[in-house]
């Protein structure tokens, strides 16, 4: 027998280890108490629930939300059960609840990341009338193993041929970060996965300038004044964690020049010198030059998160 309530702090501990069951990343209790404040922060419509057995101990959980830079009525849903639990309706009565709240407030979409390999959460989505939208491409650098030798004249070449690199531990340059954001924006609209919703720029400054210090470092290539690519690595939040590879982008007249190796290749050496166990980043299957880049640089490829969308009637 199970009740369903709200979340709250003192199940922060319970959360993270349904958490560490299933995702790649490790997660701290004040892991979870920061990623759900900012989560609460910036979305109005937000529900964080917790199914609890007969003995007070926490099950499972279920957030729901809507991200007020989705398109109206796209909802966005997360969900996890102690494996032990599986196939006792925990799942299913979490999921239920979370849905019917976006229900009631105007949902008419929703999305959910399945993990890399979770192919029983997969499964369960599938029975709760969920679809497969797309599988990512997941790739991981093993940093203990890498060794970044072979790369030695990668910088100075670029340099050489008239491009300025250089690398910024936050950003807080108001023009540098309306060059970046247009950038990503430009690029973004070639990817086969655009929607046509651009984020807007006060959502997605906010983003880029509230990380915690030393939690990102961006690498940036110039040619003169003018920004022709950028890539973010983003560092493990506490001990054990590897770093995320965020977004790259070069402006298509630039490309095929080895500017975004070399914009990776020393976020990596910044990574190892940091302490990172790994990088992990994804990618569209089709963004064929993107793989190849990391495969170069040695990335290798494991099982891909995938997106699946519920569509309510």
């Amino acid at each position: 027998m199970y009740t369903y309530r709200p979340a709250q702090e003192q199940d922060y501990a319970a959360i993270s280890a349904i958490r560490n069951s299933y995702l790649h990343d490790a997660v701290t209790p004040e892991l979870v108490r920061l990623y759900t404040e900012r989560d609460r922060a910036r979305c109005e419509q937000f529900v964080h629930l917790v199914a609890v057995a007969a003995d007070g101990t926490v099950m499972g959980e279920a957030m729901m939300l809507q991200d007020p830079e989705s398109p109206p009525g796209e909802w966005f849903c997360a969900l996890g059960v102690l494996p032990d639990h599986w196939g006792k309706g925990v799942g299913t009565g979490l999921y239920t609840r979370a849905e019917e709240y976006a229900r009631e407030r105007g949902a008419r979409l929703i999305r959910q990341r399945i993990e890399g390999g979770h192919d029983d959460g997969f499964r369960f989505a599938l029975r709760m009338g969920f679809t497969l939208a797309r599988e990512r491409v997941e790739s991981v650098l093993n940093l203990a193993e890498w060794d970044g030798a072979r790369f030695g004249k990668q910088v100075a070449s670029v340099r050489a041929s008239g491009i300025r690199v250089m690398s910024l531990p936050s950003i807080i340059d108001e023009g540098l970060l309306h060059q970046i954001y247009e950038l990503e924006m430009e690029t973004l609209e070639e990817a086969p996965f655009f929607t046509g919703h651009r984020p807007a720029y006060e959502r997605w400054a906010k983003e880029h300038t509230g990380l915690q210090p030393g939690e990102q470092f961006c690498t940036l290539a110039l040619d003169g004044d003018r920004l022709v690519g950028v890539s973010t690595v983003y560092f493990p939040e506490s001990p054990g964690r590897g770093a995320r590879q965020g977004y790259t982008a070069v402006l298509r007249a630039y490309r095929g020049r080895g500017i975004a190796l070399t914009l990776k290749l020393i976020n990596i050496k910044e990574a190892k010198a940091r302490g990172a166990l790994y990088i992990r980043t994804n990618s569209e299957p089709d963004a064929f030059a993107v793989h190849a880049v990391n495969q170069k640089l040695g990335f290798r490829d494991v099982p891909g998160p995938r997106v699946m969308v519920k569509a309510l009637i």
